[in-house]
């Protein structure tokens, strides 16, 4: 703001008129020019940026367009993230919105800003029901996981293995079902039609005898 006041008089006729001067202030308030979203420039910093949770931060970086500006004015931007300097890392919906730093003479307009959205990571396992053949003793945990998922990354997933009446996999018709779950669900989510659920089944062993025909000739008694 500032106060305007009389500084003198002029002009060809002044000098047909007796001035005085009133006791007061005009004050002239100069606003500062309101920057919107169409006068900034803004682009993710990494410009293989996908949008999609990888762990790293998913900056933004952002400047005001010099055509919105007046002459050889400068102005530089903060950019936040729901209020924060920090980009964010996680899967989430987040408002970004924009700060100057050093110019008084611009504003940034209410409500300019935009949503960045970091979606969820995709997992996908691969396996496959699986069965053995009985031996005598229970299966180990780590044998049926083998069976069922083989090589396959597990390494995002936890394996939860769920048992029969028998509560092991051990008998012949002993089914053990495997169902997979997230250990983080906030930054991943299953690809559309990935299998979660399993099952291990323990089949009956087959047993091979060997032998031939015989004859034997009548002795009078029961052999």
């Amino acid at each position: 703001s500032y106060t305007v006041t009389v500084a003198s008089y002029g002009g060809a006729a002044v000098g047909n008129y007796e001035i005085t001067t009133a006791e007061g202030e005009v004050v002239l308030k100069i606003t500062p020019k309101e920057l919107t979203i169409d006068d900034i420039v803004y682009a993710p910093v990494d410009e293989s940026e996908d949008g999609i949770y990888d762990g790293e931060a998913h900056a933004i970086t952002a400047s005001v367009n010099s055509g919105s500006l007046c002459g050889e004015d400068i102005v530089t931007l903060r950019v936040l993230y729901n209020g924060y300097e920090s980009a964010p890392v996680n899967a989430g919906t987040y408002t970004v919105t924009f700060e100057i730093t050093d110019n008084a003479n611009y504003a940034i307009a209410e409500g300019t800003g935009f949503e960045l959205t970091v979606a969820k990571a995709k997992v996908s396992v691969s396996g496959a029901d699986a069965t053995a053949v009985y031996t005598g003793e229970a299966f180990a945990e780590d044998e049926i996981i083998k069976a069922v998922f083989g090589e396959a990354d597990l390494s995002l997933v936890n394996v939860g293995i769920s048992y029969g009446e028998s509560g092991k996999a051990e008998q012949a018709g002993d089914v053990a079902t495997l169902t997979l779950t997230l250990k983080d669900e906030a930054n991943y989510e299953f690809k559309s039609g990935t299998k979660t659920t399993y099952t291990f089944t323990v089949t009956a062993g087959t047993v091979s005898i060997s032998g031939e025909n015989a004859t034997a000739q009548y002795k009078g008694t029961a052999y």
